[in-house]
């Protein structure tokens, strides 16, 4: 297995598994295992921990999670098809858009507002 976008959530590691993109792996033993913790729609791009919730951002949009097993879709104010890239600076999510500009998130990627 080859992983990449390796996030750290408390005591687990997370990534993504290239040869299944759309799969996130988990490690609770220190990264000697890696057993499949959840299989998305889509790709996923990449894997953020803010706070006390684990971040998703895939093709159909970003997900979340309090435990990396259970996962669910966070909607949002921002279509999918907009963002270009997305960053974390600390606590916030900040978005590039394809024709929108910058657009940063205070709260998990619920809401987005644009950045002047």
């Amino acid at each position: 297995m080859i992983m990449s976008k390796l996030c750290v959530f408390g005591p687990m590691l997370l990534c993504i598994d290239i040869d299944s993109p759309n799969q996130i792996r988990i490690s609770k033993d220190k990264g000697l295992s890696w057993p499949k913790a959840f299989e998305m729609r889509s790709e996923v791009y990449e894997l953020y921990v803010i706070r006390d919730e684990i971040l998703a951002y895939t093709g159909k949009g970003f997900y979340y999670s309090k435990n990396g097993i259970a996962w669910s879709p966070r909607p949002s104010n921002i279509d999918r098809d907009e963002i270009y890239d997305v960053t974390v600076d600390g606590d916030v999510l900040i978005a590039l858009t394809i024709d929108r500009g910058i657009f940063y998130s205070k709260n998990n990627g619920r809401t987005w507002s644009k950045r002047i």
